[in-house]
Parts: C-alpha cells; structure tokens; sequence
C-alpha cells in the first residue's frame, strides 16, 4: 500500500470517527470496482465507488467534504455557497459575491476540493467581502 492510500485512510478514519462512530467500510467487488462508504456497511450514509481503492476512498472524502459545505451554508449562509471555475484555478466562498472586486477575495485552490476547504477552514463568505470592500472604501 502506498503512503498516499494510507494518508487516505487516516483521514477516513478521522472523519468516521467524528461524525459515523467510528464505522467505514471499504470494499474490493471485483479487479476495477472498489465501495467505500461511511457508517455502517449494512446502512451507509455515504456510499461511493472507484476503479481502485484511492479512488474509492477520495470519492468519499470529497463527498463528505461537499456534504459539510452544505451544512455550513444552511447554517449561516441561507443555503448559498459560490464555486468558480477558471482556467488555471477554481475559486470558493459561502454567500454570493456580486463584483469583480468581491470574486477576488475568494479562496483560490488548483482543485475544486483545495478551494472549497479552504472556504471552509477560513470561513470565506461573500458578506465579510462587502463588509471589507466599503471599510477600505
């Protein structure tokens, strides 16, 4: 197993261990068919799949990480969260930012999942940018 898969699983595991009690499954069906999911096996609450065991396992992380913007959106943000694609990075807030100035206060990953963690861990929302913007104004 490589040192990838295993940082994989660590991170797995501390998601199931702080949101599913511990409970993941990964699974191998056949040669190009891996499940992985989260809580238990014969009820998951995420349930994904991979045509190789980091596949699977990324797919899963990322789910749950897309699955916890969600939260955080409904919590605070009436729902709304912004994902930007560009052509050489991808850009995340919370809320909706209206202006060209407000866009560029977004958090800036190479991939949609580094963006959108990014917004989460810093909170990023389109609020605080109008909030800033008028301050320096």
């Amino acid at each position: 197993m490589n040192s990838e898969v295993i940082e994989l699983l660590k991170k797995s595991e501390e998601i199931a261990m702080k949101k599913y009690n511990g409970h993941f499954s990964l699974m191998r069906l056949n040669f190009y068919n891996w499940k992985f999911c989260f809580g238990k096996h014969n009820k998951p609450t995420i349930l994904v799949s991979g045509n190789s065991m980091e596949e699977a396992i990324k797919n899963a992380i990322n789910f749950e990480l897309l699955k916890q913007c969600e939260e955080i959106a409904k919590q605070k943000y009436d729902g709304h969260f912004t994902l930007m694609r560009f052509t050489t990075n991808w850009k995340f807030c919370f809320g909706q930012p209206y202006t060209y100035e407000e866009i560029q206060h977004m958090t800036t990953g190479k991939t949609m999942w580094e963006a959108i963690q990014k917004g989460i861990d810093k909170d990023c929302n389109a609020h605080s940018f109008y909030k800033e913007i008028r301050e320096d104004g």
